[in-house]
């Protein structure tokens, strides 16, 4: 291990990097994964607003996937886009809007079932 990480150069049983000292200032806290709980809550309250702006007709299958996508959208653009950490909500989400997206192509086809 070289000078960098505490070591002396040459690798030996006493010469290990000092983990504490390298990372000691990195809490727990920090290197937890976030929690989804509100964000989950968000995305419900942004696709109850949606759906009372847009109204849209719960007969109409492809306006209803149109408006839930773009829900998804939304939420994705504001908490998924651009993040470090890996949120399964926005995974969850990207699977979504992939089945969406082949659903309005089969209801465009008219081979909805």
């Amino acid at each position: 291990w070289g000078p960098l990480v505490g070591g002396e150069g040459l690798r030996g049983p006493l010469d290990t990097p000092d983990v504490d000292l390298r990372f000691g200032h990195l809490s727990e806290e920090a290197l937890r994964k976030p929690d989804e709980a509100p964000l989950e809550e968000e995305l419900e309250t942004m696709a109850d607003a949606h759906f009372e702006t847009v109204e849209v007709d719960a007969d109409d299958e492809a306006a209803y996937m149109a408006a839930e996508m773009d829900v998804y959208e939304m939420f994705a653009a504001k908490h998924c886009a651009g993040r470090q950490a890996r949120i399964k909500l926005c995974e969850e989400l990207r699977a979504r809007v992939k089945d969406l997206g082949v659903a309005r192509a089969e209801a465009a086809d008219g081979d909805v079932r």
